[in-house]
């Protein structure tokens, strides 16, 4: 029942990714709210039994959905747990991206700024460290959210144009885009 519930978590998280693998997205969305005590339950329990491939894949599917139920309290978790099993899988890259997700629910649900900024400079570190160049991006913009909202506006522009120009190397240019007009937007 566990890796049943995990494997579900999992399907209806990818729905919300670019390319989704469900029937429809409403569905994959209604059975992660309805669920939410159930598949957070498999993933602490896989998490304590050490099966932390199967923890990273459900946390990783949770990505694109997180945004689109942004408050809601379990994300916290998912991304430390997420972050828990990339270090125990000895992935860097795989745990810039669990990290990023720390980051990001410190700047939106929570609002702890500072803690944001910790979490992406740990990001920074794992994503240099592994190469993992997007994750590197991320950070950068994750950052430059924070930076804004403190109030700290060069280093927050310096910061989102760093981004951009690492998204633009990477070959995404709508993200790439969407950073200088964040970046101009502050000026």
């Amino acid at each position: 029942m566990t890796e049943w519930l995990l494997r579900t978590a999992t399907s209806a998280g990818r729905w919300s990714e670019p390319s989704p693998a469900l029937p429809s997205q409403e569905e994959a969305d209604r059975w992660l709210r309805v669920n939410v005590d159930n598949w957070m339950g498999a993933l602490r329990h896989l998490s304590s039994a050490g099966r932390y491939a199967a923890v990273l894949d459900c946390t990783e599917a949770m990505h694109w959905f997180s945004s689109r139920w942004m408050h809601g309290p379990h994300w916290y978790e998912v991304f430390t747990l997420g972050a828990e099993a990339a270090a125990a899988l000895g992935d860097p890259a795989r745990q810039a991206k669990q990290v990023n997700g720390l980051a990001w629910v410190h700047m939106v649900p929570r609002q702890d700024l500072e803690a944001t900024l910790r979490h992406t400079a740990q990001a920074m570190e794992l994503a240099t460290r592994s190469g993992a160049t997007a994750q590197i991006a991320l950070a950068e913009h994750n950052a430059a959210g924070a930076l804004r909202r403190l109030g700290r506006l060069d280093e927050a522009i310096a910061a989102q144009t760093r981004a951009a120009q690492v998204f633009e190397a990477v070959g995404d240019a709508e993200a790439s885009r969407r950073c200088r007009d964040l970046a101009d937007a502050a000026l």
